[in-house]
């Protein structure tokens, strides 16, 4: 009875001596969110790995110095390193902390001197107002500990408590596809993830899962391993191969109005509007040249579509809510990869790209994609949404003082970004004139249609002044992605209106990713192949290989191979002529294509540091 006693007050004091140091971490992840951006819950799943990694580091600790006491001292010690460096590099660099950042530290003498440089009195005040609290906190925990203190007298449970915790250590770190896949979901939830429900930022999405997960989930996605048969020299080969036997058209001024969530608001039958919101459009595609697009996102994630446009590239062949404007561009060597603006450049244009806003804090990626010049239109909060008049003006106003170059331009719309509230415009110019849908649901499509009949007016004055412009110039008009119809009550129209409820799953399917575009022009392209059907990584591929302009090889290749597969992402893919295939299911020229691709993507857009 004694022993079972004894036995019993030991398992509880290991027990409390672990939990008490696994919540170390927690106060790591409090300190990081309340010292810049305020506190964010964490999903259950990044709990998980929490608790996973905080009792890996701490019994480590307590195998190598046997007392708890003393594995709590190591664990404050990193856990106040690292809050520290954290602290300072989102000070001066506004990013968080990485693995990759122990790159830095052959310069470390560099940039402490840069940073303490800029130390002004008060933030010094601050930081050690801080950092006391911090300290304070981890002390009286410590107390804690101390009190309950229990030592690990047996050398071959420490042994193996060691062995253990690196196999776990090399099995999470390991850049594996499968244990990189595995982990997302487990650790991330990745399955369940929503494009509208993005993360812009790695800071948000550190605020979302934690910092040590943050950091984990990071360099998860940062992990490229060589696909199976790549071989580089074999690959340059055939694209040096690829020729595009095409008739030119000139270096015209090129512009890309990248208008936010546009959409056949008129498809929804629900609700009868007493106007079509976009009419001019429809009118457009007339006398221009239609597109039908698939795009990689629905209701969200714009600046991925932008990335497959500006770049050729797809998400395809990254991970579940990869943002390559958010970590692509922070790798090694990324600045080398290949990019159609880049060409335009090479070509003598002057070229820039207007946001009205930027939620993505991408200016780095974009002077790297190949921008000369970054403007984000409005960036105060409390007002994001510039009109698309307004937006479309900027661009006018860049063609009229453009100077002798060759204009590129891209400006990204912000109007009909949701949430579509009742509260959007004072005066409304469409109006429900029946309806099957609720108070709340007709609210969003009164608004929402009200943002597109404002889209609607800014496209066809663009194009009207672009007639009038003595230069040629093409204008190319596409849609990021569906509009995320959510209602204050979290119902989403989408997920019942009869347009997206078919019998047939791949049309429903194919009805969310599937947005349209124009090529419109001042002088005559009525020659220039721009197929019916393509994917936005096809689009100004396509446009820009009919220009007397001279462009990577790999958008050759990349333009001659656009008869097998026209677009795709990860859920469907439609060839030349419209036929909408499941990319898993993919007939066997179109899987050769489809593998292809992803040795040439890691050739040109992951292997860039070689």
């Amino acid at each position: 009875m004694g022993n079972d006693i004894k036995i019993f007050k030991e398992v509880k004091q290991i027990t409390l001596n672990v939990l008490i140091a696994v919540t170390v971490f927690y106060v790591l992840d409090i300190f990081f969110k309340l010292s810049r951006w305020g506190y964010y819950y964490i999903s259950e799943h990044s709990l998980v790995f929490s608790i996973l990694i905080s009792s890996v580091v701490f019994t480590f600790f307590w195998a190598l110095t046997k007392k708890t006491s003393k594995a709590t001292q190591a664990s404050y010690i990193l856990i106040f390193v690292l809050g520290f460096i954290n602290y300072f590099k989102m000070k001066f660099t506004d990013e968080p902390l990485y693995f990759s950042d122990i790159n830095f530290l052959s310069n470390i003498g560099d940039i402490s001197g840069l940073a303490f440089g800029n130390l002004s009195v008060v933030l010094i005040l601050k930081i050690i107002g801080v950092f006391l609290i911090f300290a304070s906190v981890l002390y009286l925990i410590y107390r804690l500990i101390k009190k309950n203190d229990y030592e690990l007298k047996s050398k071959k449970i420490r042994i193996a408590i060691v062995v253990i915790d690196i196999i776990i250590l090399l099995v999470l770190f390991i850049p594996s596809a499968t244990t990189k896949n595995l982990f997302l979901k487990v650790f991330f939830n990745i399955s369940s993830y929503q494009d509208f429900g993005s993360y812009t930022t790695n800071r948000s999405y550190y605020n979302r899962h934690g910092f040590i997960n943050g950091m984990y989930g990071v360099y998860l996605n940062n992990i490229f391993t060589e696909p199976e048969g790549y071989d580089d020299t074999l690959l340059t080969k055939e694209v040096e191969n690829a020729k595009v036997d095409v008739k030119k058209f000139g270096k015209p001024n090129v512009i890309t109005l990248f208008s936010e969530s546009m959409w056949d608001i008129t498809l929804i039958d629900e609700a009868k509007l007493n106007v079509d919101p976009l009419s001019e459009f429809k009118n457009l595609k007339k006398v221009g040249k239609p597109i039908s697009i698939i795009t990689p996102s629905y209701g969200g994630m714009s600046e991925n579509v932008a990335f497959e446009y500006l770049t050729g590239a797809n998400l395809n062949y990254f991970s579940i809510g990869y943002i390559p404007v958010v970590s692509l561009y922070k790798r090694a060597g990324s600045e080398n990869a290949p990019s159609i603006v880049k060409g335009f450049m090479d070509a003598g244009y002057t070229s820039e790209v207007i946001f009205a806003k930027d939620y993505y804090d991408s200016e780095k990626a974009y002077k790297k994609i190949g921008f000369e010049k970054f403007t984000e239109l409005c960036k105060d909060d409390d007002e994001p949404y510039v009109s698309d008049d307004y937006s479309v003006n900027q661009i006018i106003d860049r063609l009229e003082n453009k100077g002798d170059k060759p204009l590129f331009c891209m400006l990204s719309t912000i109007e009909a970004h949701m949430p579509f509230t009742d509260d959007r415009y004072e005066k409304y110019d469409v109006n429900i004139e029946s309806t099957e849908l609720s108070d709340a649901e007709n609210v969003v499509i009164k608004t929402y249609s009200q943002c597109m009949y404002n889209t609607d007016k800014a496209i066809k004055k663009l194009y009207d002044y672009i007639q009038t412009f003595d230069e040629p110039t093409i204008l190319i008009v596409m849609s990021d992605h569906l509009p995320f119809l959510f209602t204050d009550d979290s119902n989403n129209i989408v997920d019942f209106a009869r347009y997206f409820s078919t019998d047939d799953e791949l049309v429903n399917c194919y009805r969310l990713y599937n947005t349209e575009g124009i090529v419109l022009a001042n002088y005559d392209i009525s020659e220039m192949e721009v197929p019916a059907y393509l994917g936005t990584d096809q689009i100004l591929t396509t446009v820009a290989n009919q220009l007397d302009i001279k462009l990577d090889s790999y958008y050759s290749w990349l333009y001659t191979k656009k008869d097998v597969i026209s677009g795709t992402n990860r859920f469907i893919s439609f060839d030349k002529e419209g036929k909408v295939y499941e990319t898993q299911s993919l007939e066997s020229k179109q899987k050769e294509w489809f593998k292809q691709r992803d040795l040439m993507q890691y050739k040109y857009f992951i292997n860039t540091d070689k």
